[in-house]
Parts: C-alpha cells; sequence; structure tokens
C-alpha cells in the first residue's frame, strides 16, 4: 500500500512538472536572431462603407536602431502554449482588427515567420500560442516603425 502511493506521488509530481514546463512563458526576442534581417507587415482589417477591407503596410527597410528598439520590445513580452498548441498546423482564426507579421530572413531566405494578431493568438513555425497584451504589443511596434531615422532625416 505505502509502495504504491508513493509511486502515485511520484507520478503526480512528474506529471505536474511537465505542465509547469510546458506553459511556462518564453520571451518573444528567442524567435529573432541577432544577426538576421526583420521584415515587418502590418494589416488592418476592417469593415469600411459596408465591405471588407485589408490595409497593409510594409516596413521593408528596418534600421539599425529599429532593430535594436524592436529587440528592446521583443524581450519585454513572452508568450506561452497552450492544449491546443501540440495539434496546431499554424492556422489562426478569430484574428481582431490588426495583424503584425515578422519576417526574419537569414540568406536570401526567410528563416522565420511570426504573426500576432491583436486578439493575443501569435503563430511561430506553424504552432499557434498565446500572447498577452498582444495589442499593446503591435501599438508599441508600430510606434517604433513610425518613428524616422536618423539618415532619413538629413
Amino acid at each position: 500500500m505505502k509502495k504504491k502511493t508513493v509511486c502515485f506521488a511520484v507520478f503526480f509530481a512528474i506529471l505536474l512538472a511537465g505542465f509547469l514546463i510546458y506553459f511556462m512563458p518564453m520571451p518573444l526576442s528567442d524567435c529573432l536572431g541577432e544577426s538576421s534581417q526583420i521584415t515587418i507587415t502590418l494589416n488592418e482589417i476592417g469593415i469600411r462603407d459596408g465591405e471588407p477591407f485589408i490595409d497593409p503596410i510594409s516596413y521593408p527597410e528596418i534600421t539599425e536602431e529599429q532593430k535594436d528598439s524592436i529587440f528592446a520590445l521583443c524581450n519585454q513580452y513572452s508568450y506561452r502554449r497552450t492544449f491546443r498548441t501540440i495539434f496546431s498546423d499554424g492556422s489562426m482564426s478569430g484574428l481582431g482588427d490588426r495583424l503584425i507579421y515578422i519576417f526574419i530572413n537569414g540568406n536570401d531566405s526567410t528563416v522565420n515567420l511570426i504573426t500576432i494578431s491583436s486578439t493575443g493568438k501569435i503563430g511561430i513555425d506553424n504552432k499557434t500560442y498565446k500572447m498577452d497584451h498582444a495589442e499593446q504589443f503591435i501599438e508599441q511596434m508600430t510606434e517604433i516603425l513610425a518613428k524616422p531615422s536618423d539618415q532619413q532625416e538629413k
């Protein structure tokens, strides 16, 4: 009887530790490579005059200052797995009114794509995760991208 109780307690402790590790928040900055090139696209989605619309804004040239600010911003945010992450294929629904796509480019190819919706859904490597305060992240990202660089001001 005592051996059975100990085995059950050990099994339960391992199961609990596994759940805690699985749902532990992961820093968003881990998805970005320090030497990678970044391209960002923002889509605003909605209905205007009874017709659906998507307004894409592309930021193809990210300056070093903006890149440093983006890394700092990503250090402040994290994402986490959900019960659906393990079975997800990267598709997302219920995206809200804003989507930001962060393309991480390597040697002439896209290495990674991060999709963040204003509802807090985030897609990385064909898996879907959850991100708290995603709308705030998107707003701060657009502020960084809207700042002109020193070279553009001259």
